[in-house]
């Protein structure tokens, strides 16, 4: 049964883990808070947007065993380039930012009172230890494993507020006020979620491991179930960080706005606390370190996977792995240790290059599963392909929109 469990998922369940970091446990929660369950079709337009980029991504590798860096070196310079700056900012701005909540929720959950670049060190080590003395079965295997703790868990700990949410049906609904401030916090949320669209070339390179490991073995049917079911797995989620927002902090009127995302975090545990007991808090606190480490583990697994092809050596060279590993780790506690105080700064330029580069990997992925080498039945029917067009479209659209305003012109 366990071995069927493993055959049967893979890389759309760590897509899951990278997925449901910062992005659900802060701004879903942040929805629910502001906004009560009014955005829940807007978080589900929202995630169904880049649909067919990362199932465009999965099919592609998990069927030609090849990765995303190998077809775009087919379309040239600037869609490597759209990759590499990618793949960097998430390799280290990206892991420093999810590093950084992820060691403020476990001081905040065990009342550890040292600092957080110590915290962030630990975490760091154990990650390293994981990946290096296992190898890539065994953290599929445990990455598998926290998704299922985490979806369990998250469940739980929503399905304490849903008596409260059926109870105050009327008043958790309100009405949508599109003002400016409003819109730019949906544009915030569209980039965030479920994950930016560079998460692809991660995604990309764990199904074209699985294809490698599992070759005939691996079925249309089975990497479309894996992915289809990890893709919906980071929508379950939302909306259960949505439902503990609207129910802990809207309906109590509770204004937790604060740049800090492990300030939130530790303001939602408390009330969390007061509301059902301090028994809960090892719920909500156990999902919260569940779902940020995992996310720290599949970043750290998938930006050297990711480098080590970049820059030529060969998928088994575990000392190339170990040492973009190294790199990563190093750089990390330098970007936090050096620039903690201005990390906004780093944030700011991470989400407007995901903006920037969201519609550009739309086409460059659909252009991947084009591929002739790609068999007939794997590519995508026409209402996936104008799905994804349409995507490429609005994330345009609105990334236009977020640099006039990021810049003030917005009028």
């Amino acid at each position: 049964m366990t071995r069927g469990l493993f055959l049967k998922f893979g890389p759309g369940v760590i897509f899951a883990a990278n997925a449901v970091g910062v992005s659900h446990l802060v701004q879903s929660t942040r929805a629910g808070a502001g906004y009560g369950l009014s955005l829940l079709l807007l978080i589900f337009l929202i995630t169904a947007l880049k649909y067919p980029l990362f199932r465009f991504a999965s099919t592609y590798s998990a069927v030609s065993g090849k990765t995303l860096l190998d077809a775009y070196r087919k379309d040239g310079h600037f869609a490597v380039f759209i990759l590499i700056l990618s793949v960097v900012i998430d390799m280290f701005i990206a892991t420093a930012a999810v590093s950084l909540v992820t060691a403020g929720i476990v001081k905040n959950v065990f009342g550890i009172d040292v600092s957080t670049l110590l915290v962030i060190t630990v975490l760091i080590l154990g990650a390293f230890f994981l990946l290096a003395a296992f190898g890539y079965s065994f953290f599929e295997k445990l990455v598998i494993c926290m998704v299922i703790l985490f979806t369990l868990m998250s469940i739980a700990a929503s399905g304490m507020a849903v008596p409260t949410a059926i109870r105050e049906s009327t008043n958790i609904m309100p009405d949508l006020n599109w003002s400016p401030a409003f819109i730019v916090f949906l544009i915030a949320m569209a980039g965030w979620m479920p994950t930016p669209p560079s998460a692809s070339f991660f995604l990309s390179a764990w199904s074209a491991k699985r294809r490698q490991k599992l070759k005939d073995q691996l079925t249309l049917k089975m990497i479309l179930f894996d992915f289809n079911f990890g893709f919906a797995l980071t929508l379950i989620i939302a909306f259960a960080f949505v439902l503990l927002g609207a129910v802990l902090l809207y309906l109590n009127n509770i204004n937790a706005e604060t740049d800090s995302a492990v300030s939130f975090a530790a303001i939602l545990m408390s009330l969390f606390s007061e509301s059902y007991g301090s028994w809960a808090i090892p719920i909500v606190g156990g999902a919260a370190i569940v779902v940020m480490f995992s996310t720290m583990l599949t970043l750290f697994d998938g930006a050297p996977r990711v480098m080590r092809q970049l820059f030529g050596f060969s998928e088994t060279n575990k000392k190339a792995f170990l040492g973009f590993l190294i790199l990563q780790a190093i750089g990390v506690i330098s970007i936090v240790y050096f620039f903690g105080s201005s990390f906004s700064t780093f944030i700011n330029f991470a989400t407007s290059t995901a903006f920037a580069t969201a519609p550009f990997i739309a086409i460059y992925n659909y252009r991947a599963i084009m591929n002739d080498d790609i068999p007939d039945e794997a590519k995508p029917r026409p209402y996936l392909r104008i799905w994804n067009f349409i995507s490429a479209g609005v994330l345009f659209v609105i990334g236009i929109y977020y640099f006039l305003n990021l810049f003030g012109v917005n009028g």
